[in-house]
């Protein structure tokens, strides 16, 4: 399952990143979470293109803090964020994510 906000404008891999961690710090600030990951374009996996967005990737999330994140995010409709569980990724996305996402938020901490 996983979470999309509208994008309203093509963004820079920085200005993703930048976005990112407002996001996750944000989301760190409301609910307990273990670690908020940047993966896919905006983390350098590949090219950002027109229409790429930003997927986050937050581990240690209970499932019913789906609203609580629902509300935080419902107003940036500025760009397309694709938010996940990390315990509801596959083995072989979890595995990636470990070696090649981004941490945003760690225990608290941030960047």
């Amino acid at each position: 399952m996983f979470y999309r906000i509208l994008r309203t404008e093509t963004i820079t891999t920085e200005k993703a990143k930048t976005l990112a961690m407002a996001f996750a710090q944000e989301i760190g600030k409301i609910i307990p979470i273990e670690k908020v990951y940047l993966i896919g374009s905006a983390a350098g996996w590949s090219h950002m293109q027109e229409g790429s967005d930003i997927d986050l990737v937050v581990k240690g999330m209970s499932p019913g803090a789906w609203g609580q994140i629902a509300a935080l995010l419902s107003g940036k409709r500025t760009h397309l964020i694709d938010l996940r569980r990390y315990e509801e990724c596959s083995e072989h996305l979890r595995e990636k994510i470990d070696k090649k996402g981004l941490v945003l938020c760690e225990g608290g901490i941030y960047g």
